[in-house]
């Protein structure tokens, strides 16, 4: 859920969201829209989480996070 909040809240880079995650409003928006408990991954982190994500397998999902109602 922090890969999808690091472009849902319009961050331009994981590095920015790196930098912006400890900040109050930031925090607040990842527990209370993504549910994202605790400490927010880092960049480093996430990209070792993500990187070996084939796209395809996420494409539902992503088709379903960000279909408008």
């Amino acid at each position: 859920m922090s890969g999808a909040a690091v472009f849902s809240l319009k961050f331009p880079s994981l590095l920015k969201f790196d930098e912006n995650r400890e900040e109050a409003h930031i925090k607040h928006n990842l527990q209370t829209l993504y549910g994202v408990s605790g400490q927010a991954p880092c960049d480093t982190q996430m990209r070792t989480i993500l990187d070996p994500v084939e796209p395809a397998q996420v494409a539902k999902g992503f088709d379903t996070f960000t279909q408008k109602s």
